[in-house]
């Protein structure tokens, strides 16, 4: 047999367990089917055959013990793992191994952008805000909630409810990650809280040009010429106002005001859209003397 195909490792492999699974049959038996197998292979293969012919003509055969069993043998046969494993191996073909390879890294690089953008971090409060109407912002009343931090001053901003009409208020959220983030919705609702302190219905929009405002947002004034809507990108290291307006429609006898200190965005990074909670000032509504509904 030698320099012809059936000195190839997957025949000698093959013919191993055959012998294996013919344990305890006359030799004259086994003798006579390795005599079939060698006949059939070298009229299958050329003496240069590869490995992927090789593996080809042995899988058209069918496993070794089942020629085993169609001779008479009654065995059964373990064949090792690392046996098995070594078989396989050699029986993938090479654009098999090339298409492996690609989704292998295919899947590192899905993985590593994944965490790239899972672990981008939220948007930020940039310490810039205030009611959007300016009968809101006359009539408002701000209290510093932690005057020790006397750069970045949180504070509680109130004003008097106009039951029936619209209010709202505009803040400047910050990017200061290193990727771009795209506001596209509200993120508030029953089960997370509401972007107002009042009602259950709001309308978020957000400013579709760059702004940095740190302070002395002054609503609509601010505002005016500015275009909002909404889906909106803010690129690494830019500002975006978002505001946020709805009508008040809670009456004093079952409800004396509200307050809310977080904003909800849905916010898409990359392939995911999540809800960012973005801590910032509190805004509070209450009612004033004589107020009606």
């Amino acid at each position: 047999m030698s320099g012809t195909a059936l000195d190839h490792p997957l025949v000698l492999d093959y013919l191993s367990e055959l012998d294996a699974a013919m344990r305890g049959q006359p030799p004259e038996k086994v003798r006579e089917l390795r005599e079939q197998l060698a006949a059939h292979l070298a009229d299958e293969l050329p003496p240069d055959a590869d490995d992927e012919q090789v593996a080809d003509a042995l899988r058209r055969l069918g496993p070794p013990a089942d020629l085993a069993a169609e001779a008479g043998a009654d065995v059964t046969v373990s064949v090792p793992p690392s046996r098995q494993l070594a078989r396989f191996l050699k029986a993938v073909r090479p654009r098999s191994w090339i298409a492996i390879a690609v989704v292998l890294i295919a899947v590192a690089v899905a993985g590593k952008w994944c965490d790239y953008y899972l672990s981008a971090g939220s948007l930020q409060f940039n310490y810039g805000a205030d009611w959007w109407y300016a009968l809101d912002a006359q009539h408002e009343n701000v209290v510093s909630i932690n005057a020790q931090n006397q750069m970045f001053p949180l504070v509680q901003n109130t004003t008097l409810i106009r039951y029936g009409q619209r209010q709202g208020y505009v803040i400047s959220v910050w990017n200061n990650t290193k990727v771009t983030q795209t506001i596209v919705g509200d993120g508030a609702g029953p089960t997370v809280g509401w972007n107002n302190p009042i009602s259950e219905k709001e309308q978020i929009s957000v400013s579709r040009s760059y702004t940095d405002i740190a302070n002395g947002v002054t609503g609509e004034s601010a505002a005016r010429g500015i275009k909002f809507g909404l889906p909106v990108s803010i690129p690494p290291g830019q500002s975006r106002l978002v505001r946020v307006l709805w009508t008040s429609d809670v009456c004093p006898a079952s409800n004396q005001g509200g307050s809310v200190s977080d904003l909800y965005l849905r916010v898409r990074v990359g392939w995911f859209t999540t809800t960012e909670t973005i801590p910032q000032q509190t805004w509070t509504l209450q009612w004033g003397a004589g107020a009606r509904c």
